[in-house]
């Protein structure tokens, strides 16, 4: 999957995009076969069945062929609700909200906007016949002023903040790209626990991609989660932006 870098320089005109608290996830369909897989490699197929089945009746109204892959993210409030509700096969209220369609598990050398496009005339075209399969709103921001606007909107709406995009932007799978940018008032970044310090408290390597920093990760846990860390495991950081890493918590097991 594409991966995102956080805010930095953007060229206007960028399309932007609500940001969701949810579970990134593919679902790809090759002839009469699918796969529903998640950021980190689990396999869905049986929990999420009906989302695949759903979304495979619109390609066929919308008369758009397979081989195809969609990516999106799963939401049933957030994104603990969400992983609690596929871990007890409670999975009715997840909708599953695309934002992308590509050619193929390696990615698409299409630009966005000609993507964007392909995934509007799946939902014009079609019967929504699950009402939990949705399409993620795009607008375009010419200038700085557009784009914060609708930032400030989306926060408003209780999303995680926006996602910025390069209109003539293609798909690079397996790689973070500033072809698509993340704008939140919290970020997050991916890590291993390197050591827990004796107090319980977790220190965090985090990958070089997101500064490489060494951070002890001080807040928001219980003993419960304490008592499970191990050495070694790979975990996702919150963390406010300033002139430094400030360490909120994280609850995100990769």
């Amino acid at each position: 999957m594409q991966l995102a870098t956080h805010f930095q320089r953007v060229e206007y005109p960028v399309a932007v995009e609500p940001k969701i608290d949810g579970v990134r996830c593919w679902i790809i369909f090759k002839a009469d076969r699918y796969q529903i897989i998640s950021r980190r490699g689990n396999i869905w197929n049986k929990e999420l069945a009906h989302l695949a089945r759903s979304l495979k009746k619109q390609l066929h109204f919308a008369g758009i062929a397979t081989p195809c892959v969609f990516d999106g993210e799963l939401f049933a409030g957030s994104f603990g609700k969400t992983i609690s509700s596929i871990n007890r096969g409670k999975t009715e209220a997840i909708e599953y909200h695309i934002f992308d369609v590509l050619e193929s598990e390696t990615g698409s050398t299409l630009p966005y906007q000609q993507r964007r496009e392909k995934l509007e005339r799946l939902f014009a075209r079609s019967i929504n016949l699950f009402s939990k399969i949705k399409l993620i709103e795009s607008t375009l921001a010419v200038d700085e002023n557009e784009l914060m606007r609708f930032y400030q909107q989306c926060l408003a709406n209780s999303y995680e903040g926006v996602m910025i995009k390069k209109l003539d932007g293609n798909y690079k799978t397996c790689r973070r790209t500033n072809l698509w940018q993340k704008l939140k008032p919290i970020n997050d970044a991916s890590g291993y626990i390197v050591d827990i310090k004796s107090n319980g408290c977790p220190i965090v390597k985090l990958d070089p991609s997101d500064g490489g920093h060494k951070i002890t990760v001080s807040s928001g846990f219980t003993k419960e989660e304490q008592r499970r860390f191990s050495v070694g495991e790979r975990v996702e950081v919150y963390y406010q932006v300033s002139d430094r890493l400030q360490p909120v918590t994280f609850r995100r097991f990769l």
